[in-house]
């Protein structure tokens, strides 16, 4: 009996394609004044930004100046690890990361779902999912 219990579990998860690579590439945020790219690192996936329109247009370098960590006020926007930590939860999400939002300077326990292969949905919350905001975020087409 716990053979087939165990292989009805191996089949059912074996029939749930990972979605991952759809989620993987760039992302233009929900204000679309930056791009993010959303990677592969070892088991989990993280996202750093990769554009700034801010800093395309003026070439200035924009700093990481709202950070609640005084150390990283100084450091570059531009590379900037902002998504950490997911992993897939084998349904249709990717579960216990961490949101590093650069225009208030926090972060978020957060999760990330896809609506279709052109939408993400980030959501951010502190201890539980009900207390927290949902962001869209679309694929950039480069």
């Amino acid at each position: 009996m716990k053979f087939l219990s165990a292989l009805i579990i191996f089949l059912s998860m074996a029939a749930s394609p990972d979605p991952t690579p759809d989620l993987l590439g760039v992302w233009w945020n929900t204000e679309r004044d930056a791009k993010v790219e959303i990677y592969r690192c070892g088991k989990q996936i993280c996202g750093k930004i990769v554009w700034i329109e801010i800093q395309a247009k003026e070439g200035t370098v924009v700093l990481d100046d709202n950070n609640s960590n005084a150390s990283l006020q100084k450091r570059p926007l531009l590379g900037a690890d902002v998504l950490e930590g997911f992993v897939f939860n084998g349904k249709d999400r990717w579960v216990d990361g961490e949101a590093y939002d650069p225009k208030s300077g926090k972060s978020y326990t957060s999760y990330l779902k896809l609506k279709n292969k052109n939408t993400l949905e980030i959501r951010g919350y502190i201890g539980t999912p009900l207390l927290g905001r949902t962001v869209e975020w679309r694929k950039a087409s480069n």
